[in-house]
């Protein structure tokens, strides 16, 4: 496989029509990095999970959907699988850990949603990072950060996945 830039999916990866897109722990896939020091604000948590399921709705993805905490999928996909439309399967899992802080219409497709949950981390914590092989450890004052993010058809539902 290998790194592939948003150019390169678009022009280069072809999706099947309809198709769901899921990312788990992704920088900016759902809105923060784990490079972030600091609440990046709801309008750059938009941008980020905007421009980086532009490349898979050109495609013909009709829904792509970003959670950055572990073990999620399985319950996204079981509600999936269980004909529940994407938007429900969203409010459902980002209300699980996350406070929903924006939706709208998507820039790049008028008929999608677009929408953004965020948690607090109230306490500091330590983050670890490698440079050129150099470890460095920091301590980092908690913040906003934005973990559970989709783009998509709100109506999306398997059946449609399967036309």
């Amino acid at each position: 496989m290998g790194l592939y830039s948003a150019e390169s999916i678009t022009n280069e990866i072809k999706l099947a029509k309809s198709a769901l897109v899921l990312f788990n722990h992704v920088c900016r896939g759902a809105g923060s990095s784990a490079d972030d020091s600091k609440d990046i604000g709801k309008e750059e948590a938009m941008k980020r999970v905007g421009d980086y399921a532009k490349p898979f709705i050109i495609n013909n993805a009709a829904a792509y959907y970003a959670n950055n905490y572990s073990y999620c999928l399985e319950s996204i996909l079981t509600d999936f699988f269980n004909r529940k439309k994407i938007k429900d399967i969203y409010n459902h899992d980002a209300n699980k850990w996350t406070k929903i802080e924006a939706r709208g219409v998507y820039k790049f497709n008028k008929q999608n949603e677009i929408a953004i949950a965020s948690d607090s981390n109230p306490g500091d914590f330590y983050r670890t990072s490698y440079v050129n092989g150099k470890k460095k450890e920091e301590k980092v004052k908690g913040f906003k950060d934005y973990d559970v993010a989709y783009v998509g058809n709100p109506n999306f539902t398997v059946n449609d996945f399967f036309k």
